[in-house]
């Protein structure tokens, strides 16, 4: 278990703007606040190659979404069970800062259901999920 700063002293799945295009991305934000969490994800033989994400808002919002994309890419079990108090435990983020686990896992998620919804066909989405 690591802790929060420890992970946004690195941040290492963020995506960089000279990254190409990936094969399924999702946006997920939260009426409570400006924060936006995007996840991209690329497949190889039916499953994640890589996972960047890209956002805006609190270091728990950044550190949630680079702990999902982590999970993703390094063969975490089914990102559809990852649940969002996976990534608040991972993490130790207090109960207010609940939405940026919420938003990690949502963006995750609904980027794969794209990917597998049109198969493993090259394609970008944008996928907006709401959550909060």
């Amino acid at each position: 278990m690591e802790t929060l700063r420890a992970r946004f002293e690195t941040l290492r799945w963020a995506r960089g703007a000279d990254e190409p295009i990936t094969e399924a991305t999702a946006r997920a934000t939260t009426p409570a606040s400006d924060d936006v969490v995007e996840i991209s994800l690329r497949f190889c033989d039916g499953g994640i190659e890589s996972a960047r994400f890209r956002a805006h808002g609190s270091p728990a919002t950044l550190c949630a979404a680079d702990w999902a994309c982590e999970y993703a890419e390094t063969g975490g079990a089914d990102v559809m069970t990852l649940c969002a108090t996976d990534v608040a435990e991972a993490l130790h983020l207090a109960r207010i800062q609940m939405p940026a686990a919420l938003m990690a896992v949502d963006a995750l998620q609904a980027a794969y259901r794209r990917w597998q919804d049109v198969g493993a066909q090259e394609h970008q989405s944008q996928l907006t999920v709401s959550t909060v």
